[in-house]
């Protein structure tokens, strides 16, 4: 999409990542490709904004992550901290980066 975005002339491009990239290879596919795109987007030549959100609070009320039991079965550890955004969060942060672009 970002070459694309490159050879159609887009004047900002916005890239959704996710929070744990860019910070080496971490040996899971989907950050480790996500750092990949990331490092070719700064490689073009094109106005762009990379979003990096954390885990979306709405996935610890899906199935099986234990709420419905009153407990949290989810894949960090008791005392780890994490951070979460809601998703309407998320949307108003990027509805604002797509209005008013930096180039």
């Amino acid at each position: 999409m970002a070459d694309i975005a490159k050879a159609t002339d887009v004047r900002h491009f916005t890239y959704s990542s996710a929070i744990a990239v860019d910070k080496g290879r971490t040996g899971i596919g989907h950050f480790d490709s996500k750092s990949a795109i990331e490092a070719h987007i700064r490689e073009l030549e094109i106005g762009y904004t990379i979003i990096r959100p954390s885990t979306f609070m709405e996935i610890l009320v899906l199935p099986g992550m234990g709420l419905e039991l009153g407990k949290l079965n989810f894949f960090m550890h008791p005392n780890q901290a994490m951070q979460f955004i809601v998703v309407d969060d998320i949307g108003k942060i990027v509805s604002q980066i797509l209005q008013t672009p930096s180039t």
